[in-house]
């Protein structure tokens, strides 16, 4: 099974192939897991996203000297997911691309530890451009899913 990620291109591209988790809802609230499904849709304004999350259930640091830049390569079920990129502090970061996630370098050990000690963690794409929130998430679903106030 793939998932797709539906850009403002005029073709659907492949981002990876699916883990087994699929993901569907609003991006900023309602957000629900479904198991073997591929990537949900939702809509913002007029525009459709194509939102993944993949369980990450293994990681390798690539800590390479010059002139490579700090990378935490990031697996699913054996496959490879997508990489984390880490830019020198106070520099530009570069927009995410569908397996490559660009932080700066001060946070190397906050995400390294986010994958040591939570358990489960997931790679989040939405997609690339302004207004996309990618990440790590430590959870299938947002904090106060399901709350109603």
């Amino acid at each position: 099974m793939r998932l797709w990620y539906h850009g403002p291109g005029p073709v659907d591209m492949p981002i990876r192939p699916d883990s087994g988790a699929g993901v569907s809802g609003r991006v900023s609230t309602a957000l629900s897991l479904q198991d073997g499904s591929p990537a949900g849709r939702c809509r913002l304004s007029s525009v459709e996203t194509i939102m993944a999350v993949t369980l990450i259930d293994d990681y390798e640091v690539m800590y390479s000297s010059t002139p490579f830049v700090p990378r935490i390569w990031l697996m699913s079920q054996g496959d490879f997911i997508g990489q984390l990129i880490f830019m020198p502090d106070g520099t530009s970061l570069p927009g995410d691309t569908p397996g490559n996630l660009y932080y700066h370098l001060e946070d190397f050990e906050n995400l390294l530890g986010i994958l040591a000690t939570d358990k489960p963690s997931y790679l989040l794409f939405v997609g690339t451009g302004p207004g996309n929130e990618n990440g790590i998430l430590t959870a299938p679903e947002p904090v106060g899913e399901g709350v109603s106030i």
